[in-house]
């Protein structure tokens, strides 16, 4: 099975990685399962269900994409609100944009 690119790649901003250009689902699905820095919310289920899906041909690669960016903002945000608790303040820093 060839690897699946997206048309345009998504730009995060991970803890773990630093800046990555995320290419297509399987590298979306391995940035989800081993370097997500919180493994829960809506979004970042159906990312990794859409992912998977994807990669098995079910769904079209760009749900997959929408998807995985929907889970990086919503990832972005609790990242952001932890932050703003440990520190008093709200809006610090960005984890993953």
């Amino acid at each position: 099975m060839a690897e699946t690119k997206w048309m345009q790649p998504v730009a995060i901003k991970s803890p773990f990685l630093g800046e990555v250009a995320v290419t297509g689902p399987f590298h979306a699905l391995t940035i989800l399962m081993d370097y997500w820095p919180a493994m829960a919310g809506a979004h970042y289920m159906k990312a990794r269900i859409a992912c998977s899906a994807a990669l098995q041909g079910r769904v079209d690669p760009e749900h997959a994409r929408i998807a995985f960016q929907l889970a990086a903002k919503e990832a972005d945000e609790a990242t952001r609100a932890m932050q703003g608790a440990f520190s008093g303040r709200s809006g610090a820093g960005s984890a993953l944009s």
